[in-house]
């Protein structure tokens, strides 16, 4: 069963409203992103997943080299830390809609990247090499949220 989205934008408040049953997280994530002011990029919606996947594939085959080559709690922390960034990140944005925080969290969250890019070199190139497509995504992410932010 498909259900209507009728975006209503309103002159005195730029965020657009949303006239329709949630039926979960996955339909209120898309309405969400369908609502908001970004005429910067348009991504398809199936390369969120498409890429994450990927991009979370390549931070497992890190990791596992990471372990592989050294015990080192510093580096296998970073990721973790970053990875537990990265899903907050999510909350902030899509749950809360607190735009600024979330922009202010995901550049922390690219700086804890290079760091960890950093910090796996040191132990594994190939590992450090690997998580340079997210990287790269999470500054394109930053720039999104950074629209919308200026743009809602």
């Amino acid at each position: 069963m498909r259900k209507i989205v009728i975006p209503i934008v309103h002159k005195q408040e730029p965020r657009a409203k949303f006239v329709t049953e949630n039926d979960g997280y996955g339909i209120w994530r898309r309405q969400t992103i369908a609502g908001l002011v970004n005429k910067s990029i348009a991504v398809p919606k199936i390369a969120f997943p498409v890429v994450w996947s990927i991009l979370y594939l390549l931070m497992s085959i890190s990791l596992y080299l990471i372990i592989q080559k050294s015990k080192n709690n510093t580096a296998i922390q970073l990721y973790f830390t970053q990875l537990i960034f990265n899903s907050l990140w999510t909350l902030i944005f899509f749950g809360f809609k607190l735009y600024f925080l979330s922009f202010i969290w995901i550049l922390i969250l690219t700086i804890m990247i290079v760091i960890m890019i950093y910090e796996f070199y040191h132990l594994s190139k190939i590992a450090s090499f690997i998580n340079i497509p997210y990287l790269l995504w999470v500054i394109f992410a930053s720039y999104l949220n950074l629209t919308i932010l200026l743009l809602n």
